[in-house]
């Protein structure tokens, strides 16, 4: 008898995948309304940036250039541990209006270039526990639940998408190495435009009348 073949078989897809819940600008302003001034400033760095998680704390000052108007992420702090960011090289985020005013009153207290740009209230570099709890302080606060850190970043995206951003950009922006990846992002303003025709689901005013 042959020997049997062992065969690397294919993956199968993921099913039940998580039904997004995209934070909109509204609901994004309230619970920066509510957060602390280091908070505010890490969020931010995730919302209008496009900043992951471990890549707010690798954030230096060397890489915030307020005349040009960037950001260059070079570094991620991982489990203590500094890296590359996750696509494994940098990148250059032109700066949004809203994070600029939080880094010009930022900037007046920065130390030297190599300090840390987003900082706790206790002057400490930020953890990603500390992050994802500190968000979610603040959208209690805002009256909202339901969310973590890395929705921030997700708001990036899916913003870049409501305004007819192409992919390609979008993905440019947010570091990734697959187009596939950004595509996802998009799947959720598709989600927006589905909710929205849903609204015509409903009796018309003109039935309800009897016309």
């Amino acid at each position: 008898m042959p020997l049997a073949i062992k065969a690397k078989l294919p993956r199968f897809p993921k099913v039940g995948r998580k039904v997004p819940n995209p934070i909109h600008r509204g609901e994004l302003d309230s619970v920066l309304a509510v957060a602390s001034p280091t908070s505010r400033l890490a969020f931010s760095l995730a919302a209008f940036a496009g900043l992951r998680r471990s890549e707010v704390p690798g954030l230096r000052w060397s890489g915030v250039d307020l005349k040009g108007n960037t950001i260059t992420v070079r570094r991620a702090i991982t489990r203590g541990e500094e890296t590359t960011p996750k696509s494994g090289d940098h990148r250059v985020i032109p700066i949004a209006e809203p994070l600029r005013l939080l880094l010009g009153s930022a900037a007046t207290t920065k130390k030297n270039p190599w300090a840390s740009v987003a900082l706790t209230t206790h002057g400490k570099a930020w953890g990603e526990f500390g992050l994802n709890q500190a968000f979610k302080r603040a959208q209690k606060r805002a009256g909202h639940s339901g969310w973590c850190f890395h929705d921030l970043r997700h708001f990036f995206a899916t913003e870049l998408f409501r305004k007819g951003v192409p992919a390609p950009v979008v993905q440019q922006l947010l570091g990734h190495a697959d187009l596939a990846t950004t595509q996802r992002y998009c799947d959720m303003v598709a989600s927006d435009l589905r909710a929205a025709i849903a609204t015509f689901s409903g009796p018309s005013d003109l039935r309800k009348e009897g016309v």
